[in-house]
């Protein structure tokens, strides 16, 4: 499979996300060479009337300027540390990364660590429009036999329910835990207590 990369400066490295476990996104990458058949960005490509079939992953933006514009991005007296998830909408360890890895993802995932990015999210797969045909059509030829299970767990929903979410998600919380995942940012001290006033009658 022949792979195209372009070259491309973005103008800005951090993305806005709306009803996620965070309120930014980094994507070094737009696209990715890795392809997985079950990935849920096939939906948002099918939705931007986009390749969401073979055809993706086959045309790699890579954002050669995405280091310098977070660095900017993170200065601004306005950025108030919020959470930023590194490689939402496309995997940021492709292949390609024998070329760009760059000095560029060094400094991108310094400058994150820097910012107080440290932490760890779960989530299972799900499978919209786009993503959802694509799939079960590459596994109904490699694992037929997983195909019923797969139908099941997502007839007419492309999410798993809760009962199968809190159980991995609190695996991972214990493992973050286990490992000292978590934000080392230093807190500001507190101020000293205010000297008590003693009435005194004579």
């Amino acid at each position: 499979m022949r792979v195209e990369y372009r070259e491309e400066p973005c103008k800005s490295a951090l993305n806005p996300v709306k009803g996620m476990g965070f309120k930014w996104s980094l994507n070094p990458y737009m696209g990715c060479v890795h392809r997985c058949t079950f990935c849920y960005v096939r939906h948002f490509e099918h939705r931007s009337d986009r390749p969401s079939d073979d055809r993706y992953g086959t045309s790699i933006r890579v954002k050669t300027n995405a280091a310098e514009v977070l660095r900017k991005e993170l200065a601004r007296p306005s950025w108030q540390y919020e959470h930023v998830a590194i490689g939402a909408a496309t995997d940021p360890y492709q292949p390609a990364e024998g070329r760009y890895k760059p000095e560029q993802l060094r400094d991108v995932v310094r400058a994150a660590r820097e910012a107080g990015a440290t932490g760890i999210w779960a989530n299972l797969l799900f499978l919209r429009p786009g993503t959802r045909e694509h799939f079960l059509a590459h596994l109904a030829e490699d694992w037929p036999e997983q195909v019923p299970l797969y139908e099941e767990l997502y007839a007419a929903k492309a999410y798993l329910g809760a009962d199968l979410m809190k159980p991995v998600r609190r695996e991972v919380s214990r493992l973050a835990q286990e490992y000292e995942i978590r934000d080392r940012r230093e807190l500001p001290l507190a101020p000293p207590p205010e000297p008590e006033q003693l009435s005194l009658s004579l």
